[in-house]
């Protein structure tokens, strides 16, 4: 059974998630680990909408490479996110790295735009399965 209401939250929750991460530019106040995090968090939450949408309970997991998978057993739309992998260390390892490790500066607006390109992949999907389901 699809859960369009759950993806539906989902997605409410993520689009707060994007306005913090709109409102985190300024690198002084915000850093990386801290940006990333709600970006992590934003793409979690988006390819769980996702599952919901497919009818796929998701794993309590952190792992964006682990929910893509799940995804593309089902639609090979998700290869074109495999590089949001690459967001899953936010989760939690970097957060808890030293502040004098040297990581590389997260490119914020690469990172919103793969965001927002996600988010219309999912609606896309949200709003198919509504037609379907009133058919």
């Amino acid at each position: 059974m699809h859960d369009l209401e759950h993806a539906e939250s989902l997605i409410e929750i993520t689009e707060r998630d994007l306005t913090a991460i709109r409102g985190m530019s300024d690198e002084a106040v915000f850093a990386s680990p801290i940006v990333g995090f709600h970006v992590q968090q934003a793409t979690e939450k988006l390819l769980k909408a996702w599952l919901a949408i497919l009818g796929i309970e998701y794993p309590l997991t952190h792992s964006i490479a682990r929910l893509l998978r799940l995804i593309g057993n089902q639609d090979l739309a998700a290869l074109q996110f495999e590089d949001l992998h690459e967001f899953s260390p936010y989760a939690g390892h970097f957060r808890y790295e030293s502040v004098t490790r040297e990581l590389s500066k997260l490119d914020r607006e690469a990172a919103i735009a793969r965001i927002d390109d996600l988010m219309r992949v999912v609606r896309a999907r949200l709003d198919s399965a509504r037609g379907a389901r009133e058919s």
